[in-house]
């Protein structure tokens, strides 16, 4: 009742409400606010998104304007995108904007106005510098916001203690059902599957060095590792130069094509070291794991155990989840991760009833 009576107010008066998406909308971060603008559309919001104007947000675009919504892009060069992006927000004046973490771009592109902003924390930028002008400037950005922001959302609860007065919403569930629910393929060898563009932050290297002790052990599980980023040809030249035939590399696939391997692994693999930034995290590769409804053998860190549902093999992070493939059972049924929580649908409806609680000074 009350989320129906805000929604009234919000779309009777035709207000926008505005997400400004950096760079490319595929990444983790981007595609949070991309599915959570179509989510609130859907509900009858007015929307504007302003994003980069690149080739890979092309298709991504197009599907924002086939479902109505208002889309601005800004320039690829960083001066005219900041001058295009305050131009697009002075004209069109919304009433709330939608900023996912504090960056230099946010910064620039919102101090010395007055708008409402609703800031989503999803990176732990504060905690992945540990000295140097990166560190300093992290900090300011973030008490910046923290200060700025009518509204502050987590999607860690662990964060959630470095953003006073914060609410915790995880991400949400961005592989559709029709992907989710392809037929299985005939299966031809029993393997395990990671997903995850390989970039120095994260903790892949943790699952190579476990597959070259173990084929010195004799033990040599396939394992498909599903993604690219800045480190993939490092990996591919290691696993050559150390005769790791077992480990295949599909490099970035599609949804649908991701979701036919990972439906067909015997396992899903997450390896993650104990450490602030890794606790932090609500890994975006959960959702796709929780889709595909196969076990996943994971260390127990952050978030994992409660977006699992306790139903996830868990594993202190000093095990060798490698080592552990081996007491596997052969035949491992499917999980169900109860997907239907992580909706984008339920997701904006709790953002429509934070919107709610602000006491604003504007006209709505």
């Amino acid at each position: 009742m009350i989320i129906q009576k805000i929604k009234e107010i919000f779309i009777n008066n035709k207000k926008l409400h505005c997400f400004i998406i950096g760079g490319d909308i595929s990444c983790a971060s981007n595609y949070r606010p991309y599915n959570l603008s179509i989510a609130l559309k859907e509900k009858g919001l007015n929307i504007l998104v302003i994003c980069k104007n690149i080739k890979s947000n092309t298709k991504f675009i197009k599907n924002l304007e086939d479902k109505g919504i208002n889309v601005r892009t800004y320039h690829k060069n960083k001066i005219f995108s900041l001058l295009q992006t305050r131009l697009i927000l002075f004209k069109l004046n919304p009433i709330f904007i939608y900023q996912t973490n504090p960056t230099l771009r946010s910064f620039l592109s919102l101090f010395l106005t007055n708008y409402q902003i609703i800031g989503d924390w999803d990176e732990p930028d504060l905690l992945k510098y540990n000295n140097g002008i990166r560190k300093y400037l992290s900090i300011f950005l973030h008490r910046w916001f923290l200060k700025r922001c009518v509204v502050k959302v987590s999607c860690t609860k662990y964060y959630q203690k470095f953003i006073p007065n914060s609410f915790y919403i995880p991400h949400g569930q961005y592989i559709k059902k029709t992907y989710s629910n392809f037929d299985l393929q005939e299966k031809k060898e029993k393997y395990f599957a990671y997903l995850g563009n390989f970039y120095s932050l994260w903790d892949h290297d943790l699952l190579f060095e476990g597959l070259l002790k173990a084929k010195k052990n004799g033990f040599q599980p396939i394992i498909k590792f599903i993604g690219d980023g800045p480190e993939y040809t490092k990996w591919i030249n290691f696993s050559k130069l150390n005769n790791l035939d077992n480990i295949i590399f599909t490099g970035f696939l599609s949804h649908a094509d991701l979701m036919i391997i990972l439906k067909n692994a015997h396992a899903l693999l997450f390896p993650m070291r104990d450490t602030p930034i890794n606790k932090s995290r609500c890994p975006s590769k959960i959702f796709a794991y929780i889709a595909s409804k196969r076990p996943v053998i994971a260390h127990e860190v952050g978030e994992i155990k409660s977006l699992l549902l306790g139903k996830a093999k868990l594993y202190n992070p000093s095990i060798d989840l490698i080592d552990e493939l081996r007491t596997l059972p052969e035949n491992l049924l499917d999980v169900n991760y109860e997907d239907e929580k992580y909706s984008y649908t339920l997701i904006a409806e709790k953002y429509i009833k934070l919107i709610g609680t602000i006491r604003s000074n504007k006209k709505i």
